[in-house]
């Protein structure tokens, strides 16, 4: 099966991954496609096209264009980082995932569009292929009729014990949070200025003189 001409203008496997999480969602797509990156095998500029709904000529501006602005993000850019989902919900990307495939299979792209839907950010596909490892998911190649194979991900009794396990832990930590939510609430309106505002340490200012001042 003919594959891409032109060779990824970065080969680190890092630098890779974070040059393809600055592209938009379909031209890192197509790179995934084309290059069998995440565990995809290579397609032909045809199946892109089909997966996409877009023409073949279309599949490959998309991709002329992905390389070209990888081509320029060989290095860090400059100035600020884009906004990053914070550091803990990273935590939930596997219930996440477990919990989407308890509803049915789905291949890679399918799994990072929901859980994107739910606010948890990127799904890694070395993420996919490390819970394969550990057993809590399988995949196989299956055709999708006129389309091209794609790699499709399923549940294993294993996973589903995982997720229960996923589930009890998160309710612990949703209720500790609700707890702290509750106290820092309490806590800030003893804090809040009602004539004067009332210290850490019970004193309270403004509005009262001080000795001195009534003198």
């Amino acid at each position: 099966m003919p594959g891409p001409t032109r060779p990824l203008p970065i080969t680190e496997p890092r630098k890779l991954a974070a040059a393809l999480r600055r592209l938009d969602e379909r031209e890192r797509r197509v790179l995934e496609l084309r290059y069998g990156l995440g565990g995809e095998r290579q397609h032909v500029l045809a199946e892109v096209g089909r997966q996409l709904g877009v023409s073949r000529e279309r599949a490959r501006q998309l991709e002329t264009k992905a390389l070209q602005k990888l081509g320029t993000q060989g290095a860090p850019p400059a100035g600020p980082r884009p906004a990053e989902h914070p550091a803990f919900l990273k935590s939930f990307v596997r219930p996440g995932t477990l919990f989407s495939l308890q509803s049915g299979p789905a291949h890679g792209y399918e799994l990072r569009q929901r859980l994107r839907a739910r606010g948890f950010g990127e799904l890694d596909y070395r993420f996919l292929r490390s819970l394969e490892r550990k057993g809590v998911v399988r995949s196989s190649w299956e055709g999708g009729g006129d389309g091209p194979e794609r790699r499709v991900y399923r549940l294993t009794p294993k996973g589903v014990r995982q997720l229960r396990e996923d589930a009890d832990a998160i309710g612990q930590v949703v209720a500790a949070l609700a707890r702290f939510i509750g106290d820092y609430h309490e806590v800030a309106a003893r804090l809040e200025p009602d004539g004067g505002e009332t210290r850490a340490g019970g004193d309270r200012t403004g509005g009262v003189a001080t000795a001195e001042e009534g003198a």
